[in-house]
């Protein structure tokens, strides 16, 4: 399978395409939430929540 748009060319060998599919979504959807979260007056720091981010990657922070 092979795309292209204005951002460039994804080449994906078709054994992969079905969790290309199922990636590609999921960040649709975290997209659109974030738009959601924004567009009723969340700030962007608000609306990416960062701390959460961080945590699932492992930072601990001491208090």
């Amino acid at each position: 399978m092979v795309r292209a748009d204005a951002d460039g060319v994804v080449v994906v060998r078709r054994e992969n395409v079905p969790d290309v599919i199922r990636t590609s979504r999921a960040r649709v959807e975290a997209e659109d939430a974030y738009i959601a979260d924004y567009r009723v007056g969340e700030s962007v720091i608000e609306a990416s929540r960062p701390a959460e981010v961080l945590e699932a990657k492992g930072l601990v922070v001491d208090a």
